[in-house]
């Protein structure tokens, strides 16, 4: 088991302000079990850059640290054939980039 920390908005560069990572969180499902993914964009261009598959979501914001930030329990995806049934499925809702898996 894994652990995800969910970030805040983040302030850089004086008052300019954006979203620190992930730039978008989705939940795929693929064969019943649902999976966290986030597309991150450029911070430049805006455009879509890459996925990053941290796992299948055991414990969906199951409680806070001591920053304040909820924490995810997820199961990294270690097998190719179900990393390929989650690539499909990405690909299938549109997602671009790169696809990065948590190891």
């Amino acid at each position: 088991m894994a652990e995800y920390v969910h970030r805040k908005l983040g302030r850089i560069a004086g008052s300019y302000v954006r979203e620190e990572y992930p730039s978008k969180e989705i939940v795929v499902e693929v064969g019943g079990r649902k999976v966290l993914a986030f597309q991150n964009k450029d911070i430049h261009t805006h455009k879509p850059k890459s996925v990053v598959v941290p796992g299948y979501i055991l414990n969906y914001q199951a409680r806070t640290n001591a920053d304040g930030l909820k924490v995810s329990d997820i199961e990294l995806i270690t097998d190719s054939a179900e990393r390929a049934a989650v690539e499909k499925e990405i690909f299938r809702k549109e997602l671009e980039g790169f696809i990065n898996f948590w190891t």
